[in-house]
């Protein structure tokens, strides 16, 4: 591939979007339409990325704004769709039989096969529409999850999947009138469908196999079998999720030198053909997304080296070279500090603060992640006040605002402990940290 690009497919999931996203694509462009995808579009070229799985809460990229689809075509964007969207089709297009008797009923294919093909019949139609017997270019993910991206059945249906993906390869043959094997897709293992997998269901090579994380950064497998297959491997990663045990989408909390680690190992073991990440709402997850799109062009030039610097080369981008290192630093800690523990999972009793009675205890744990989340923040305000007036909004939103907001979430959830192991001995001093309480929740 010589100077091109070294994982074939390289791009971000837009995923638990609202209120957010939708809410900033609603003020600024009237919704989630071609006039924010312009803007997106954008970032992953500007990031050397090609690959998208678009916005999907209650949305279908290819419906709600006809323009999505030729604007992508346009700039060069491989469409694709989620893990539990097969065949080009948004899951928010199903349920519609009120319109389109064809399509709806139950989302079994055990007892509504014939609606199911129809549907994705469809799908793969309208990506052959571009004209003249092309095709929009697509990622085509095959299979299948249960509706609203649950389990399909309580057991592993490796038969009736394996039937599925049958189904849908015969579909693609069909529309196209060529063999499935020249329309790429992927096989997504999210979840319980790694089941599949682990427990012998084979689809044919051609078929990219898509390996996941466990929502929370580690990736669950990697390749160990038919590592020379055409389709090739790659790897679904979390930047932000909803689901069990816990969200968590509120702000930035992903250690870019874990991201390195487990990419390297997957890049290293063979996974290669799509890199795709769940951004959730874009927003938060600006470094992250950053390093993962640049390391996805050519994993290999990021070694244990280059990523230990990649914060201080960021930073000089953004804000200057003589503010390079400090703000890398302050990066890099705040990346090691926030993953340690998401903010979505800390609460007043997360961490002891100590043995023994009102305040004669030991100090515990709590003291010190407070004290660190504290040094941080000074050291923040340090750097903040030699940041210029046009920096000022960027060093805010990708800077301060994370570290101060952890900083008092922690602070408020410490007050709050002692608050409670005071008033628990009938301690007037308790009303003090329960000042403490209240300032940190109002400046939140």
């Amino acid at each position: 591939r010589g100077d091109g690009p070294k994982v074939r497919y390289r791009g971000l999931f837009i995923n638990d979007e609202d209120p957010a996203l939708s809410g900033w694509a609603e003020k600024l462009f009237g919704g989630v339409n071609a006039g924010m995808y312009e803007h997106v579009f954008e970032l992953i070229l500007r990031l050397k990325g090609n690959y998208i799985w678009p916005a999907m809460w209650g949305k279908a990229f290819h419906v709600d704004d006809p323009q999505n689809t030729k604007l992508a075509d346009e700039m060069g964007i491989v469409v694709g769709t989620s893990h539990h969207e097969p065949m080009t089709r948004a899951h928010a297009e199903w349920h519609v039989s009120e319109t389109d008797p064809t399509i709806g009923g139950a989302w079994n294919y055990n007892t509504n096969a014939e609606n199911l093909r129809s549907f994705w019949r469809g799908g793969i139609e309208r990506m052959m529409s571009k004209g003249g017997g092309e095709a929009y270019e697509s990622l085509v993910t095959v299979g299948m999850r249960g509706d609203g991206d649950e389990p399909m059945a309580e057991d592993t249906a490796i038969e009736l999947l394996e039937t599925v993906v049958a189904d849908q390869r015969k579909i693609i043959e069909e529309v196209t009138g060529t063999p499935a094997n020249e329309t790429p897709q992927v096989w997504a293992l999210y979840k319980e469908v790694q089941d599949y997998y682990d427990k012998g269901m084979t689809v044919p090579g051609d078929v990219t196999l898509l390996f996941s994380d466990d929502n929370w950064g580690q990736v669950r497998r990697l390749p160990t079998r038919d590592l020379d297959r055409a389709g090739g491997y790659g790897v679904y990663y979390h930047f932000d999720y909803v689901g069990v045990p816990r969200n968590y989408k509120w702000t930035n909390t992903i250690q870019v030198g874990k991201v390195w680690q487990q990419m390297n190992l997957a890049w290293e073991r063979g996974a290669r053909e799509l890199w795709v990440v769940n951004v959730g709402d874009i927003k938060p997850v600006e470094f992250p997304l950053d390093f993962f799109l640049v390391m996805a062009w050519n994993p290999a030039a990021m070694t244990h080296g280059e990523q230990a610097m990649y914060a201080e080369r960021w930073a000089a981008g953004i804000f200057g070279k003589s503010l390079a290192k400090a703000v890398g630093d302050l990066m890099i800690r705040y990346g090691q500090y926030a993953s340690m523990r998401k903010p979505e999972l800390i609460n007043e009793e997360t961490f002891s603060i100590g043995e023994g009675a009102g305040l004669k205890l030991k100090r515990g744990e709590f003291h010190a992640q407070v004290g660190k989340w504290q040094a941080l923040e000074d050291d923040m305000e340090t750097v903040r006040e030699q940041i210029t007036p046009q920096q000022q909004a960027a060093f805010f939103q990708l800077v301060e605002y994370p570290i101060a907001s952890l900083a008092n979430l922690y602070e408020m959830y410490f007050a709050t402990a002692w608050n409670r192991r005071l008033a628990t001995h009938h301690d007037a001093r308790a009303n003090h940290f329960r000042e403490r309480v209240e300032q940190a929740f109002a400046r939140d």
